[in-house]
């Protein structure tokens, strides 16, 4: 792959969230200017809705939902914004500023045992039974240079290794798979950086290994860099990986997480069965090429079914590996189940 060709679709991803984020902006000014409100149905729940995505193809399903009339078959009308840091769309989601945020599990988890008031309601992303390490739907990877002389999860005690934020995603899934390789994850020397100076930073020799999602395992790929091993499958398994969640005020409207949820699940087994349209859906969200995604040979799986189980697995791995004390007690405060 051109590497230059990568660098400059990257650089127009940032450009073009930001020019939609403007141009959402503007669209809401002007809505503001006809409505003294936020509009609701006719059964009093609403109808408008604030939604969050993370910028990464995790979105595809729903913006394949709202071109399918999914939503608008529910009477919804959608505002997406985009807001790659889960903490923040967290807090997002208790202060009211949004209706519904994709977030993944682990933060998602964090902040239900911080006393956030955030509750999952539908799948956002995740892996079929019976995947394998390292399979299609694994589009998360660990890196380092060929030269390295690591080789495996174990070669990483002692070594710096890049995550985007500390005690977060990316250290849950070194730390769990530095344990099961027989090596001490409190050896690991942990550098917070932002994905695109991971890379950088890998490049320059300041870190030993990095961690990346999907579409900056392909820039990685493209620098030359070496994958260690496909992190997400190993320590989700399967099930749900992401969901999306609703703030205190959204949670007592039963009726319009009804219908979000059916829309969802018709959205993600859309994109699920018509895989072209959903690459095309994250080309356009990414600012990758579609041929790109496609020629990795990785893309993402949309979950059509809720289980509760994937929480409490999760939150118990979290506990086992020290990033909780306790496990999350799954209720019907900390996840609605489908209709």
């Amino acid at each position: 792959m051109n590497e230059l060709l990568l660098e400059e679709k990257l650089i127009m991803k940032s450009t073009k969230i930001s020019v939609l984020l403007a141009t959402a902006a503007i669209f809401a000014l002007g809505m503001t200017s006809c409505s003294s409100g936020e509009s609701t149905a006719s059964d009093g729940s609403k109808d408008t809705l604030k939604v969050s995505v993370d910028g990464t193809t995790s979105g595809a399903a729903i913006e394949l939902g709202i071109a399918q009339g999914f939503f608008k078959d529910e009477g919804l009308e959608l505002e997406i914004s985009t807001n790659g840091n889960p903490p923040a769309a967290s807090a997002a989601l208790q202060s009211n500023q949004i209706d519904f945020g994709s977030i993944p599990l682990i933060p998602g988890i964090n902040a239900q045992k911080k006393g956030i008031q955030v509750t999952s309601v539908a799948p956002v992303v995740g892996y079929p039974e019976g995947v394998k390490a390292d399979s299609e739907f694994d589009t998360y990877g660990v890196y380092v240079n060929p030269d390295s002389g690591i080789s495996s999860p174990k070669d990483l005690e002692g070594k710096k290794v890049g995550v985007n934020a500390r005690k977060a995603i990316f250290e849950a899934f070194v730390t769990d798979e530095v344990a099961k390789d027989g090596g001490n994850p409190e050896n690991v020397d942990w550098i917070a950086l932002d994905f695109g100076s991971q890379i950088e930073s890998l490049k320059s020799g300041r870190v030993d290994a990095i961690t990346l999602p999907m579409p900056f395992t392909l820039e990685a790929e493209s620098n030359g860099a070496k994958k260690l091993w496909s992190p997400g499958v190993a320590f989700y398994e399967s099930g749900m990986t992401s969901t999306w969640m609703v703030g205190p005020e959204m949670s007592k409207d039963s009726d319009t997480i009804a219908k979000f949820q059916r829309a969802v699940v018709k959205s993600n087994d859309y994109a699920n069965e018509h895989r072209a349209d959903a690459v095309a859906a994250a080309a356009e969200l990414t600012g990758i090429d579609a041929k790109v995604i496609t020629d990795s040979g990785k893309f993402t799986y949309f979950p059509t079914v809720m289980d509760t189980s994937d929480i409490s697995r999760i939150s118990e791995k979290l506990v086992k590996i020290g990033f909780l004390d306790s496990p999350l007690e799954v209720t019907d405060t900390t996840a609605i189940p489908l209709p």
